[in-house]
């Protein structure tokens, strides 16, 4: 068993033992250990779930719609088994439930390529893929957000959040390149081979992680899930949160399952040039990623909040007009903007989740948040009917009118909403 001390002097790098200033969570051993075991994983994970499949799968069919059975197929699990792993990771060890679930992560990943290897693979064969890693994030995700806010003390954990935000951002622009290089140059095998080392990485570092004790909740699962819904119901700004999270992993992020058909229906351009898109998107939340670094409090105030969701949606649309005029170079500049945006209000939403939410419930309220950005995955499946049925570029314009919606919808009738502040 780990040792679960809290964090301590003893577990932050010392200032005179070091030559450059480390950002404040990354002076904490556990946290910089976790981070960089976070940063393997998560470029397996872009490099597996938003290319490797949804490449592989449009090899096999030439069908659109067999994007969008990808995203229902991850998303069918995650949303059924998701509040159960917020429960879970309240109740339970949370290392163990993450070292469990990345490790079955990279073992699907290994299967996988076994098949295309021997030339065995079928769309049935990716479609149950991308089921079982749906399954096992359900329980990944919560436990993963219940342990790193643990792993630095109250000061730092605004530090943790952008630093957290980095992996994600940075590698949305590395992970697709590398993926589409290495199929480009190697093969498809290959690419989903890299992804699952990223996985048995941080199923063994987690291991080692030192978290302070807490105490484990009562009740049954169901009791414990019902109080954690209760909680969130009975604060507006935690409906409105997760409630926008919801609508921007339905209809705005699922753009990135529809890539592989902008590649070859749209633009008519080959793997590469399809991570380039994703890597220009990426490169903007990185870009994002740092402003609201700076931004400070700032961060937490409505503005930015509204702004930002409002400001990915409305490039959304704009990506949609130029890419059905046929321009490649103007498609990676509003993904750009679009990235940017859209990470600046992620970041404002994560950190007024973890600086509001008690830690006996932090588990549970983020299951319910991890909840929403399953519905990335069954986004993919109504926008690839839209593209299937209409357009592809129409699929996202109507995806970022929607988001817009709901944003400016609650935020009109709810004076708590609009005067979020610090």
């Amino acid at each position: 068993m780990p040792d679960s001390s809290p964090p301590s002097t003893t577990e932050v790098t010392s200032p005179g033992k070091r030559r450059l200033q480390l950002p404040p969570a990354l002076r904490y051993r556990s946290f910089r250990n976790y981070w960089l075991a976070l940063l393997a994983s998560v470029t397996g994970y872009q490099m597996l779930v938003n290319f490797s499949l949804l490449w592989l799968i449009y090899d096999i069919t030439h069908d659109a719609r067999f994007e969008g059975y990808v995203g229902l197929s991850i998303a069918i699990p995650a949303i059924g088994l998701n509040l159960f792993g917020g429960v879970f990771a309240d109740r339970l060890d949370p290392r163990r439930l993450v070292g469990i679930a990345q490790f079955l992560t990279a073992t699907v990943a290994v299967i996988l390529a076994v098949l295309v290897m021997t030339g065995m693979v079928n769309q049935w064969h990716v479609l149950a893929a991308a089921f079982l890693i749906g399954s096992t994030q359900a329980f990944d995700t919560p436990s993963r957000q219940s342990i790193w806010p643990r792993l630095v003390g109250r000061e730092a954990l605004p530090n943790a959040v952008a630093l957290n935000s980095v992996i994600w951002t940075g590698t949305r622009i590395v992970a697709p390149t590398i993926a589409g290089i290495i199929i480009g140059r190697i093969n498809i095998a290959a690419a989903v081979l890299v992804s699952a080392t990223g996985f048995y990485i941080l199923s063994v570092v987690v291991q080692t992680l030192k978290l302070p004790p807490s105490d484990r909740i009562a009740g049954s699962v169901f009791q414990q899930m019902l109080a954690g819904f209760a909680f969130i119901k009975e604060n507006p700004v935690f409906m409105y949160l997760i409630g926008m999270t919801f609508f921007n992993g339905m209809f705005g992020m699922s753009y990135i399952f529809l890539m592989p058909v902008f590649a070859k229906e749209v633009l008519d351009v080959g793997a590469e040039k399809t991570g380039w898109l994703l890597g220009a998107s990426g490169a903007g939340a990185l870009t994002g990623t740092l402003i609201a670094a700076n931004m400070g409090s700032r961060l937490c105030d409505a503005k930015a909040l509204m702004g930002g969701s409002i400001l990915f949606a409305l490039f959304l649309m704009a990506f949609g007009v130029v890419t059905h005029f046929g321009s490649y170079e103007l498609g990676l500049l509003v993904l750009f903007f679009a990235g940017c945006s859209n990470n600046i209000y992620l970041m404002s939403v994560m950190v007024n989740l973890q600086t509001r939410v008690p830690d006996r419930f932090r588990g549970r309220v983020m299951g319910f948040y991890s909840l929403t950005w399953s519905m990335t995955a069954l986004g993919a499946f109504q926008a690839s009917f839209f593209a299937h049925y209409v357009s592809p570029p129409a699929a996202v314009a109507i995806g970022g009118a929607l988001v817009i919606a709901f944003v400016l919808g609650p935020a009109l009738v709810n004076k708590e909403i609009r005067s979020l502040a610090p």
